[in-house]
């Protein structure tokens, strides 16, 4: 269920991705695979915020985080950092999303993982958008959704190519704008997927 719950995500249907995690971790505690709820609740986590349920969305990737550091499974500490950074910035609190953004970036830095480069330009975003640099913020924000295409568990790239393109077209960047599109169009004829 839980491998479910993440191919609904991934297709853009994030109910049915709940209803499969939820399924899964009533599973995963009933049995001796405990330890591999910090996965579905990151995932339930990601639906939540496809959903604009963003308190949900914190909650449920707060508790993976927590967890996580519990089991020392640092690499899912580091995803749901991430993702808990993606969330404060859809929910508009950008200190908290950099605070997050930059210890994934730590954590990221110290295992060498490929989801140091999404977290750094998500730092990058960030810092940007606090100085006023939307062409900046935009350009980092393709950058977050191409780097986070290989993996599934982080940040939904549709989600910032859409507000790639918004800032771009507001300080007139079409070439930023056109490159959100069109990996936006790949993204779509990959997984069927139609942009949140």
């Amino acid at each position: 269920m839980d491998c479910l719950a993440l191919v609904h995500l991934v297709r853009g249907d994030p109910q049915k991705s709940i209803a499969a995690a939820e399924e899964a971790i009533k599973a995963y505690q009933q049995g001796t695979w405990e330890h591999t709820v910090i996965y579905v609740l990151n995932v339930e986590g990601l639906a939540y915020l496809e959903l604009r349920q963003i308190d949900r969305a914190i909650d449920c990737l707060d508790r993976a985080n927590r967890e996580a550091r519990m089991v020392e499974d640092i690499r899912v500490e580091g995803m749901t950092r991430l993702n808990l950074a993606h969330a404060w910035r859809v929910k508009g609190d950008t200190t908290q999303a950099l605070r997050h953004a930059e210890e994934a970036v730590s954590i990221f830095t110290r295992t060498q993982g490929g989801e140091l480069v999404p977290a750094q330009a998500l730092v990058d975003a960030l810092r940007a958008n606090g100085a006023g640099l939307a062409a900046a913020e935009a350009r980092a924000l393709v950058k977050v959704a191409q780097a986070s295409l290989s993996n599934p568990d982080l940040l939904n790239p549709r989600s910032f190519l859409q507000d790639a393109v918004t800032l771009a077209q507001g300080v007139n960047r079409p070439e930023i704008a056109a490159e959100a599109d069109q990996l936006a169009a790949a993204i779509r004829a990959r997984t069927g997927a139609q942009l949140a």
